[in-house]
């Protein structure tokens, strides 16, 4: 069976910091719907910053934005 994911075609605009709603969007994107994560200027998701491991890390961001890629 070749079934498309229940959310193909959908796009989703993420605007979200700490962890809920950025969770929320990762959680449509494992569903198939294509998410837009839009962080502020020069900042970006305050969750970056959380609980850096020393290779620059955070675990936090890690498990929030897994589906982000970089455009």
């Amino acid at each position: 069976m070749n079934m498309k994911p229940p959310l193909d075609g959908i796009i989703v605009l993420d605007f979200a910091t700490i962890l809920a709603a950025p969770v929320a969007a990762t959680i449509l994107g494992d569903f198939g719907a294509t998410v837009i994560k839009i962080e502020m200027p020069r900042v970006g998701d305050i969750i970056r910053t959380m609980e850096i491991f020393p290779d620059g890390r955070s675990p936090a961001f890690l498990v929030e934005g897994r589906k982000v890629s970089r455009a």
